[in-house]
């Protein structure tokens, strides 16, 4: 007798899901995104602390926090985020970020002022470069996400070790992934 209440109720939460999604989906493609190629000098006598810096610093692309209500439902808003990637092609490792156009200067600044050698030139989106079937014969491709199985512990700030005072201990940690990917 009450089903004309219970169907409704039983839609909603599917209605919902489609909305926010919809929604999203328009905000995200109204976003615009810019690639920006770092340019590292080759020597660099900086230990990692100082890209945590830079990290710290981009993450100010998150300062508002999570969106409200009105944000979600009416404009679609998302969070923000950027992406720090390394490519390697043609025997050379680039490194990218590929951020929100308005955050531009939020990521020249933040790289400038830890690595002021550095350059930031804008670049073509080089996934562009790839063919439309992938994995093929010329092409080798594996990706992953990994999601944490528990919430951190610990922030990464209360680990002092990473600082270090002797200029023989500072080694790179991604020299092993770069030397594979240059070749």
């Amino acid at each position: 007798v009450a089903w004309w209440i219970l169907i409704p109720l039983f839609l909603f939460p599917i209605f919902n899901d489609f909305w926010v999604w919809g929604l999203h989906r328009v905000w995200k493609l109204k976003q615009k995104w810019v690639i920006l190629e770092i340019k590292v000098p080759r020597n660099i006598e900086k230990s990692p602390k100082a890209m945590e810096n830079v990290f710290a610093a981009l993450h100010a692309v998150r300062y508002k926090g999570d969106p409200s209500w009105e944000d979600t439902y009416f404009k679609g808003e998302g969070l923000r985020w950027f992406s720090c990637e390394l490519v390697g092609y043609a025997g050379e490792v680039h490194f990218y970020i590929r951020i929100m156009d308005m955050f531009r200067n939020l990521a020249g600044s933040a790289i400038y002022s830890e690595y002021p050698d550095a350059e930031l030139v804008e670049s073509e989106d080089y996934t562009e470069l790839m063919p439309e079937l992938l994995p093929n014969a010329t092409y080798d491709l594996f990706g992953t996400d990994l999601i944490l199985a528990k919430p951190d512990p610990y922030p990464i700030k209360t680990y002092d070790f990473f600082e270090a005072n002797v200029d023989e201990q500072r080694l790179d940690p991604i020299s092993a992934v770069t030397e594979v990917m240059s070749r």
